[in-house]
């Protein structure tokens, strides 16, 4: 596996979104940069599909909790906090984290009614982060 040295450094984006520091874990982005380092084009794929992927999921949620549906919402939580947590976009993985246990383990609607707002949000400051990776990457 090859090893990059010139890793690009996490920056401050110019459209205002917290620095990239906060948003994305560091350990994990050196890992996926590493794997990607001679690939850019690669890489600009894996993001695009985590960013799809991410969406469904973040969908397929919205409209479990709208339909009441504890299992869905869980479920689509747990795969999208996985996939989260290899991004290192560790907010969006707390979130789902929490949403997943409030509705897998032990069921607390009215939390989840509360924090399933914050999902959509919170996953476009996460895409952004790793969209502005991926480009200072390629460039």
């Amino acid at each position: 596996m090859p090893v990059c040295r010139d890793t690009p450094r996490l920056r401050q984006t110019p459209c205002g979104v917290r620095d990239l520091t906060v948003q994305l874990d560091h350990a994990a982005l050196t890992n996926i940069l590493d794997l990607y380092c001679d690939d850019a084009e690669g890489l600009q794929s894996l993001v695009a599909s985590f960013a799809l992927s991410a969406t469904e999921l973040s969908e397929e949620i919205a409209l479990g909790v709208e339909r009441l549906d504890a299992r869905t919402v869980g479920r689509a939580a747990h795969t999208l906090k996985s996939s989260a947590g290899q991004f290192g976009a560790t907010e969006l993985a707390r979130l789902c984290g929490e949403l997943e246990r409030r509705t897998l383990v032990e069921l607390d609607w009215p939390t989840v009614v509360v924090l399933s707002p914050k999902l959509a949000p919170t996953l476009q400051e996460a895409l952004h982060a790793v969209h502005m990776l991926a480009a200072g990457a390629a460039e």
